[in-house]
């Protein structure tokens, strides 16, 4: 299975605009869009599946529309869950 990213979930809401296989890992452009009309998506959540690398890089294209805005983004520390144990915490924000 080659690396999906699926939304159609409740609550999915990411839109991807590309994915790279890159020798360092897998990376995901997306960006978080609004499914119920409010003036800036608030979250971002989607489902990584079938990815052959151990890294997987996710790049949201628009912080500037979410999550106040993209200054804020060095505080914010993402969630994600790997399928088992405990949801983790990104170590490590990128500024802007």
């Amino acid at each position: 299975m080659s690396l999906q990213v699926l939304t159609n979930f409740p609550g999915g809401n990411a839109n991807v605009q590309e994915i790279t296989h890159t020798p360092k890992g897998d990376e995901i452009e997306f960006s978080a869009e609004s499914k119920r009309h409010e003036p800036q998506p608030l979250r971002f959540n989607f489902c990584i599946q079938g990815s052959k690398s151990s890294r997987v890089r996710c790049i949201l294209t628009n912080p500037s529309q979410c999550l106040r805005n993209s200054k804020d983004w060095i505080t914010n520390a993402p969630v994600y869950w790997a399928g088992a144990g405990p949801w983790l915490r990104v170590n490590k924000i990128k500024k802007l």
